[in-house]
């Protein structure tokens, strides 16, 4: 059973430590005064104890509470479930084991202490304008929209956490861990000594912060957004103080007015390191169309360190567009560690060729000029065909790039794109067709040997080259063509050229062409057609004659080893060997003539009669100067024979025993 209200206070002291075996829930009137010290304010009559939890229903009266409790009641929590009874809190401090909770608008200026780990649930326009101290205990706070006016102190870990957002705009001095898990955060005021992790939320602020790691999924808005971005606070800019900063992806957001930090544009003022990887960077620009050259510093590195890394997409030096305007980010700005937004002057690029079409490999030149109303661009200009970069050129002083270009056959879409340093920003021009036809390829062919013969094989050479003004070298194959029809096909070297051996081939004149394919760079073509000759080979046959005992002829035959599809003539005379001309036989000389396809001729040579016993006799026949031909068998020998120098059997016999006798005698003397 509870005392009576009226106990004096140093025994109502006592009772509070020892009846913690009682604590009950107990509910708030406020029906006879505002201090929690009057029994008569509570539904039980009793004032509350340790261990109790308190309730503060809506239809009270006194409202504006005052705890004269003893410094330190322990109590298990606060609830507040009206959403339309505003109460504050003020008056000696206490602690909490279980939490508080609240619908709307309630105001704590009486300091609190936490003696265990617990959730602050608050449903909105509520203030905490008093000290917590997280005494080592975790407070997690899920706000709707709620002020942190007062401050956080001693040690511990503080989670705002939920979909909601807090307003911090006191002065937070413990140290610990700070969290941002779904939450949204203002900072007006400041937070110190602990660590600030931003997860899947949202911070934003004029105020100081300390160390801060932004996560995937979180916002930095630089700027002041009272009510942590609630029912369209305005967004006013400023500058977020910070420790070291790690935007660890997530995105930063700033906006820019002027050149002026904090009046003007949103900034970081960063007194540690900055470690930037990857983040996604937001610039807005409210009312402002920055002119050429005006500089932003949004990150102002104090420190003497690099900044490590860049934003998302933005390399060092690289230009980003919002709306109509064009930035160069820097990441050695500034004092030579600052993050700086440079606006740009805008530049148009305009592309053209020299010569469209063109064909295959032919030079031509393309001209991308370059202006800005801000003066002569200055940079250079990457020519694209395609994802190809066909070329990098300087703007010369005029504006202009120029590139010698020569591009295979096909249709091609040429950009120029111009990189502009200084203050000039980048442009990309025109789309340019630059339309390449095939070229013409010239093919010459040659035959070796010219002549041949008819039982020799021929080697057929070919080149294929490129015919101004086309360039390259053409490749695919080529078609040997013989009187007409395909003897063979062989493929182009890396220099254009081929060879074949053809043959061998009839005697007699053949028409010899290169026929060339084609390829993708160039079209097909023909050789000029070339002669070859097949000379057909003559010889002459050996005769042999009985001498006449009168004058008489002896047939000498001329013949071709293979008939010709052309006349072939030889010239022909006799010469002395041990017969004689005049004597043996009459001298004679001529020409021989071969219709096509004849193989065969004739000649006739006088032989004369002789009455004197003599031993065989020859002469010559000679074959020069052939028409169409060669000399296989250039002489013949012609062999006159004299029956009568002819020895009997008996002789041969005689003959044959006296070189029997004559070689045994030889022998018997060795």
């Amino acid at each position: 059973m509870r005392r009576p209200p009226f106990w004096s206070s140093i025994v109502l002291a006592c009772l509070i430590v020892a009846s913690s075996a009682t604590a009950a829930t107990i509910a708030w009137t406020g029906a006879v005064s505002n201090q929690w010290s009057v029994g008569g304010n509570w539904n039980s009559g009793v004032v509350p104890v340790a261990g109790d939890a308190l309730v503060f229903p809506a239809g009270t009266t006194n409202r504006n509470m005052n705890n004269d409790l003893p410094t330190g009641l322990a109590l298990q929590s606060l609830s507040f479930p009206s959403g339309t009874t505003m109460y504050s809190l003020s008056g000696n401090g206490l602690s909490l084991s279980a939490g508080l909770s609240t619908l709307c608008c309630a105001t704590f200026t009486a300091p609190m202490t936490l003696t265990a780990s617990q959730t602050f649930s608050s449903g909105g326009n509520d203030n905490f304008a008093g000290p917590i101290d997280l005494n080592g205990f975790t407070l997690t706070m899920v706000p709707y929209v709620t002020t942190l006016s007062g401050s956080l102190n001693g040690s511990g870990s503080f989670v705002l956490s939920g979909g909601g957002g807090l307003n911090l705009t006191g002065s937070s001095t413990f140290s610990g861990t700070f969290s941002l898990i779904g939450a949204r955060m203002n900072v007006s005021g400041s937070i110190a000594n602990s660590s600030l992790t931003v997860n899947n939320s949202a911070i934003s602020g004029n105020g100081t912060i300390p160390a801060t790691s932004l996560l995937d999924g979180a916002t930095m808005r630089v700027g002041n957004e009272p009510g942590a971005g609630c029912c369209a606070d305005p967004h006013t800019t400023g500058i977020l103080s910070t420790g070291n900063v790690s935007l660890q992806g997530g995105a930063l957001q700033l906006d820019l007015g002027n050149p002026t930090p904090g009046t003007g544009h949103d900034q970081i003022n960063t007194t540690g390191s900055v470690t930037l990887t990857n983040p996604t960077l937001l610039v807005s620009l409210p009312s402002l169309i920055p002119t050429a050259s005006q500089t932003f510093v949004i990150i102002n590195n104090d420190g003497t360190d690099a900044i490590a890394g860049t934003f998302a997409g933005l390399p060092e030096g690289a230009t980003f567009t919002v709306g109509s305007s064009q930035f160069r980010i820097s990441y050695v700005g500034g004092s030579g560690n600052d993050v700086v937004l440079t606006a740009l002057a805008a530049t148009a690029s305009n592309l053209t060729s020299s010569m469209n079409p063109t064909v295959s490999g032919q030079s031509f030149i393309l001209n991308a000029h370059v202006t800005s109303s801000s003066g002569t661009p200055q940079g250079t200009v990457v020519f694209r065909d395609g994802a190809i970069v066909l070329g990098t050129v300087a703007v010369d002083a005029n504006g202009d790039a120029f590139l010698n270009a020569s591009l295979r056959a096909g249709n091609h879409s040429i950009i120029a794109t111009f990189q502009g340093t200084g203050i000039f920003a980048p442009s990309t021009s025109n789309t340019l067709t630059q339309n390449v036809a095939k070229g013409n390829a010239a093919v010459t062919l040659a035959t070796t040997p010219n002549p041949s013969i008819d039982n020799q094989a021929i080697d057929v050479s070919v080149q294929v080259s490129a015919s101004a003004p086309a360039t390259g070298v053409p490749t695919g194959s080529v078609t040997i063509n013989v009187d007409g029809q395909p003897v063979g096909t062989v493929m182009l070297d890396g220099t254009g050229a081929a060879s074949l051996f053809i043959g061998p081939l009839a005697a007699g004149d053949h028409v010899i062409a290169a026929s060339y394919a084609g390829d993708s760079e160039f079209t097909s073509a023909q050789s000029a057609p070339a002669t070859q000759s097949v000379l057909a080979r003559i010889k002459v046959r050996d005769a042999t004659v009985f001498e006449p005992s009168v004058d008489s002829t002896v047939s000498v035959v001329v013949e071709l080893v293979a008939a010709s599809s052309q006349p072939v003539t030889v010239s022909y005379s006799t010469s002395d060997s041990t017969a004689v001309a005049g004597l043996d036989y009459i001298a004679a000389s001529g020409t021989i003539d071969f219709a096509p396809g004849v193989t065969s001729r004739s000649m006739q040579i006088i032989i004369k009669s002789d009455s004197i016993v003599e031993p065989q006799e020859t002469f010559r026949i000679v074959l020069t100067s052939p028409s169409n031909a060669v000399l296989d068998r250039p002489e013949a020998v012609v062999t006159i024979t004299d029956p009568s120098a002819i020895p009997t059997l008996d002789e041969y016999l005689l003959l044959l025993l006296a070189a029997v006798l004559a070689l045994v005698a030889r022998r018997a003397i060795h």
